[in-house]
């Protein structure tokens, strides 16, 4: 997966002119997700709970005046700073060393500062209007709008080929082999990864069902999820009350949920079994679905690489298909006997 990553993120930067590589992110978070195991490093992030309250805690817990504290206040005081600081920015804001910086996230729960600061970032902008987004990333802009897009995006990428825990993505395809059924929602721009994964999912014989309509639609796709099905929730930035109870309803009916999101402490991850965190910020109004659909195709490699022999029988007999129903055309120009 990682190695997927790096390629579209280096393809990403050809021809887009050079830039300033981000400072690489500490080794991904080793967790116990499902039935993929991997070892542990520090406390466990505790999803569903509001960021803001999991600090007061922890500085309750902490002497006063104490170095992690001073980190963790810092963020406290002025997450608009947190969000977009280094390691090193921190500790000198907070008068501590960067390793402190390292330190007072994993106490959180965080595999290091860029963990922590990636939630930090998301619950920031998240509060932000459209306009007040729209004027911060306009202030920032030091090169075209084209170029700015597209070096996010590959710093982005290059992030998570990084950080992102393969096995969470792991566990996301194991729900999916595993349930006689998966309901993949979404809503708005946030489909198209939902998309990308329903629609190449269902080619490859799994039976992924793409669920973007609101109200009742949503109500009857859920019930219509057979005992030992999976929701996959993509969801970014706000959350819409229904994805909400979409979830908690799937929890209570014993369904697995998998959750694909930029913040691990929204009231969408507390009902989610597994929750893949990954940057969603954009450099203009609205979020990016790059990482979005980067894990998608990381999810059906997965798949692919599970049941080879199902995925390589399934996608044949939708070729041979598109023959007899002749549905695509030539690749290649073919000459007119007439001419």
């Amino acid at each position: 997966m990682q190695q997927a990553l790096h390629r579209v993120a280096n393809l990403m930067r050809t021809g887009i002119g050079p830039r300033r590589r981000a400072p690489p992110c500490p080794a991904a978070r080793a967790r116990r997700l499902g039935r993929v195991s991997a070892p542990r490093r520090g406390p466990k992030v505790e999803v569903g709970r509001s960021l803001q309250v999991r600090i007061a805690e922890q500085l309750a817990k902490l002497p006063r005046g104490s170095q992690a504290a001073r980190v963790l206040e810092v963020v406290q005081t002025n997450p608009q700073f947190a969000s977009y600081a280094s390691a090193r920015d921190m500790a000198q804001r907070a008068g501590v060393n960067a390793s402190t910086v390292t330190r007072a996230a994993r106490q959180m729960g965080f595999g290091g500062w860029p963990d922590l600061q990636l939630e930090v970032r998301s619950q920031y902008l998240s509060a932000l209007s459209t306009p007040e987004l729209l004027d911060r990333h306009s202030t920032e802009m030091t090169e075209t709008p084209a170029r700015a897009a597209l070096h996010q995006d590959a710093d982005h990428l290059s992030r998570m080929a990084q950080s992102l825990d393969p096995d969470e993505i792991k566990a996301l395809a194991a729900a999916i082999m595993a349930a006689p059924r998966t309901l993949v929602a979404a809503s708005g721009s946030f489909a198209a990864p939902a998309i990308v994964l329903s629609y190449v999912g269902t080619g490859m014989g799994f039976d992924l069902r793409l669920e973007t309509q609101a109200g009742t639609e949503r109500v009857t796709q859920l019930v219509g999820l057979p005992p030992g099905g999976c929701l996959v929730i993509f969801n970014f930035w706000r959350t819409p009350r229904e994805l909400i109870t979409m979830a908690q309803a799937a929890s209570r009916r014993d369904l697995t949920v998998r959750l694909v999101t930029d913040r691990r402490t929204s009231r969408l991850a507390q009902a989610a079994d597994v929750v893949v965190a990954i940057p969603s910020e954009s450099t203009s109004i609205f979020p990016t679905l790059t990482p979005a659909v980067a894990v998608s195709q990381a999810v059906l490699a997965e798949l692919a690489a599970g049941r080879p022999e199902q995925a390589a029988r399934a996608t044949s007999d939708i070729e041979a298909l598109w023959g007899d129903m002749d549905l695509m055309a030539p690749s290649t120009v073919v000459p007119d006997p007439g001419q």
